[in-house]
């Protein structure tokens, strides 16, 4: 079973992906069995969608190839460790950093410091569940991460497909398409 991700990660990303595995599962028999191969190309998004997204295809009991085929940024990038076995060229484009957060006071600048402080402890806790996350499946800890984001002068780590192979994002620099 094939599923492109080239789109902002989303809640209806999500509704897509799992209708594509109902739909099949409800289609073949047999589909248990079957391996999911995901083809991602996206500029990230909702994380809490990207976390989603990765149980689902965790939980479909089937092995999960990923291939990355041109941007996995941000929260794609758990998405993409989803896979057993993860697919990019050398000039794949990946890309970390520290999740945004929306406020959650309506007011948004008139905010308090208990509210404030609340949105700081909620925007700390989302760091460090995505890259728990990143570091359970890779050669990465948190603080690697962190290290890598705050040499930069944008707050995001960019890099191909060879760095993410070095530390343990990508599995094999190649992508077996045919």
């Amino acid at each position: 079973m094939d599923i492109l991700i080239a789109e902002p990660i989303t809640n209806a990303t999500v509704n897509r992906v799992l209708q594509e595995i109902l739909d099949r599962k409800n289609s073949e028999v047999g589909l248990v069995d079957d391996n999911i191969v995901v083809y991602i190309n996206s500029p990230g998004g909702d994380v809490e969608a990207s976390y989603a997204l990765y149980e689902l295809l965790k939980l479909t009991g089937r092995k999960i190839y990923t291939y990355a085929i041109n941007e996995v940024f941000s929260c794609a990038v758990v998405i993409y460790l989803a896979g057993a076995e993860r697919y990019a060229t050398n000039y794949s484009h990946f890309m970390i950093h520290e999740p945004y957060h929306e406020l959650s006071d309506e007011s948004g600048v008139n905010m308090t410091t208990s509210a404030y402080k609340r949105n700081l402890e909620e925007l700390e806790d989302a760091t460090n569940e995505y890259f728990k996350l990143i570091a359970q499946n890779t050669d990465l800890t948190n603080q690697k991460i962190r290290n890598y984001i705050n040499k930069t002068k944008s707050g995001e780590w960019h890099f191909r497909g060879e760095m993410a192979k070095k530390v343990g994002i990508v599995t094999k620099i190649d992508v077996p398409l045919f």
